[in-house]
């Protein structure tokens, strides 16, 4: 198989093909001298792209243990020699299709997990060591186009420091967004990342998963950690009094986590190879004192890390080098296809084991169902020039593409909309925007804003809350036309979620009236926040509280809700629940 290469990094695809030689080694006493050879490569004119692996660590300090079992056929050290590569723009337009989801199994119990944290809680009790990065693999077999899913990770990490690695005998995706260093004209830059909460559902429950890692003493005090080791391994080799950390405790967005990092600059006349000699492996992924932390992961750690907290990397000609922390990496075997992806944690001395356990699993959700490409949607009401709810629509516009990572200019967008209206002579109409996830904007209108009174009945199925694009107008819209397709006697149908409780309709969202009380479920259930919604409960027209299903037979009235029709007069067609 000929060795491909693809990085993606600032929004522009670099793509290497053919190299003109590529530099491997198979043993721990060829590591150095390979680097060696690579750097020589560069300093006559090439582009240098591979990775070095977390068991090729013996060969920078022999104190480091050396594991017996590696990867098979995997080498501790594999760079391509390349011309320059192409490049151009990335675009999320590689796969509009929906891929399936990885259902990846994990390699070690609940159970073992939670024995093994308490033996290293153990250790740290007893002053052995402060901190234990343990991790393990999730597995999976797959044989569908590995391009496609590596665009597709690309998309739902969001930023980052990508590679795709295709060699003879293993592909590698690497999607981390961990910097390990950044170099050039001898100049260090390192972003340790210690700190992980998962990106909230709808905007609300988003800033408080933000806010409690921004406030939260061990995930400080781990990153902290974290950041001195690291300070002290790059005092190796810069230069006197040029350590500095500019950054600390910054949480940082991607599409299905939060992350916090700090930044640790430093100045140095070493080169590149030094770099990685003096930090080798990052000590974000081993904990500290990094050695007896790495003896511990050597003893309860089944599974060779292989590439994954190793590093991967590039070298242009111009020496300038960036290596990530190959943490959200898989490594799939071209003869078994079976795609192997590792989750872990820093394990401190108040870890709760249920908790490191869900933040593996958090940081394994990238693998789930998530589009390829999709759009956000608002859809207005224009009356008489005037666009209602306008700064309700574009608030909730703008918490979206934060949610997604959207580049949307509200204030150039409205300015948008607002020359469009003017354009239009209708006095009624339904104006729709779609903005893609490059941030460009796509504008058109409907004279019919559809009918005022609606059959609706009860869907067959329960949704689940806990879906993402519940709570965002998306083009992704397969739940609701699922529903629709279930009832095709009805012109809408009333969504309930796995507790029982209504959600909203797939166009609308609902209002109950029990005597002089109007009621709309809240947010949490699983629904869409509404601008109308928002409206109707600003001006206490409304007020939210869960309805079940079977409250449904004491209503007074079920209304439907939203910002192009206003009230929507709803004729239940079901009978006595």
């Amino acid at each position: 198989m000929v060795p491909q290469v693809i990085i993606l990094h600032q929004k522009k695809v670099w793509l290497f093909e053919k190299p003109s030689e590529v530099v491997i080694a198979s043993r721990i006493d060829e590591v150095l001298p390979s680097l060696y050879k690579v750097q020589q490569w560069v300093e006559q004119g090439k582009y240098a792209v591979g990775w070095v692996t977390y068991e090729a660590g013996p060969a920078f300090d022999s104190a480091f243990p050396q594991r017996e079992v590696s990867i098979p056929d995997l080498p501790f050290v594999w760079f391509g020699i390349f011309d320059k590569p192409t490049q151009h723009p990335f675009s999320v337009h590689h796969d509009k299709d929906e891929s399936p989801a990885m259902k990846c199994q994990a390699q070690v119990s609940q159970e073992e997990y939670k024995k093994i944290i308490e033996d290293i809680r153990e250790n740290i009790s007893c002053g052995n060591v402060y901190q234990v990065n343990y991790t393990f693999p999730l597995e999976t077999y797959w044989d569908t186009n590995l391009i496609s899913l590596f665009y597709r990770l690309c998309f739902a990490q969001g930023e980052g420091y990508f590679a795709y690695i295709q060699t003879d005998n293993y592909t590698v995706l690497s999607i981390s967004p961990e910097l390990f260093f950044h170099y050039q004209n001898g100049e260090i830059t390192l972003k340790p990342m210690k700190g992980t909460r998962p990106r909230g559902r709808w905007y609300k429950e988003d800033r408080d998963n933000l806010y409690e890692l921004q406030n939260d003493p061990k995930d400080r005090a781990e990153n902290l950690m974290i950041v001195d080791l690291l300070r002290n391994d790059v005092g190796k080799i810069a230069n006197f009094g040029s350590v500095e950390v500019p950054k600390l405790f910054t949480c940082e967005p991607y599409r299905t986590v939060w992350q916090m990092t700090s930044t640790i600059k430093a100045k140095t006349e070493k080169s590149w190879v030094d770099v990685i000699k003096a930090l080798f492996p990052s000590g974000s992924v081993t904990g500290a004192p990094k050695i007896y932390a790495m003896k511990l992961i050597q003893q309860y750690e089944r599974f060779p890390r292989g590439i994954y907290c190793g590093t991967v990397g590039w070298i242009t000609p111009q020496n300038e080098a960036v290596f990530n922390v190959a943490i959200r990496t898989l490594l799939h075997h071209h003869k078994t296809q079976i795609a192997r992806y590792y989750v872990g944690s820093g394990i401190v001395w108040d870890s709760d084991a249920d908790k490191e356990w869900a933040e593996c699993l958090a940081k394994g959700a990238i693998l789930n169902k998530l589009p390829s490409y999709f759009e956000l949607i608002e859809t207005m009401r224009v009356e008489n020039g005037e666009i209602f709810l306008l700064d309700y629509h574009l608030q909730r516009l703008q918490e979206s593409a934060d949610r997604f990572l959207f580049p949307v200019s509200i204030p150039h967008l409205k300015e948008m909309l607002l020359n469009y209206v003017n354009k239009i002579s209708d006095t009624l109409y339904r104006m729709k925007i779609s903005i893609s996830p490059m941030g460009e904007f796509f504008i058109e209108h409907n004279p019919s804003i559809g009918p005022t009174k609606l059959r609706v009945g009860l869907a067959k199925n329960p949704i689940h809350s806990q879906h993402l694009f519940l709570y965002h107008k998306t083009s992704c819209r397969t739940i609701y036309e699922q529903a629709r397709q279930e009832r095709l006697d009805c012109e809408d149908v009333l969504l309930w979620n796995e507790n029982g409780c209504i959600t909203e309709s797939t166009i609308a969202n609902v209002v109950v009236q029990f005597g002089t009380k109007m009621l709309t479920p809240p947010i949490h259930c699983g629904l869409l926040p509404g601008t109308f919604r928002q409206y109707l409960l600003d001006t206490h027209q409304i007020e939210e509280q869960e309805i079940s299903i079977e409250e449904l037979n004491n209503a007074d009235a079920i209304y439907l809700v939203n910002s192009v029709r206003k009230w929507i007069e709803v004729v239940w067609v079901e009978p006595k629940l």
